[in-house]
């Protein structure tokens, strides 16, 4: 679908690459506490919302997502540890 975030495509594939996009190629998990609350923009948030919703992707596995990222790279008040 085309929206004012771009084009979202839905399923298991979108929602993974979504999250390894934001957390990884982006590195946008390290500044998630200060930009949550956007709405506008892909940088904003982590836009995961639907595809968790949809049973695209399990909160487990974001959470082992973001387990991992602190220990790799950084572990912040973004990150909530």
């Amino acid at each position: 679908a085309n929206s004012a975030l771009g084009d979202i495509k839905g399923g298991e594939d979108a929602a993974l690459g979504r999250l390894k996009r934001y957390v990884w190629e982006e590195d946008r998990l390290k500044e998630y506490f200060d930009t949550r609350n956007g709405l506008i923009g892909q940088g904003y948030s982590t836009k995961l919302s639907p595809y968790l919703a949809q049973g695209c992707i399990s909160p487990r596995f974001v959470c082992s997502e973001c387990r991992r990222y602190e220990s790799e790279r950084v572990s912040n008040k973004s990150t909530y540890r």
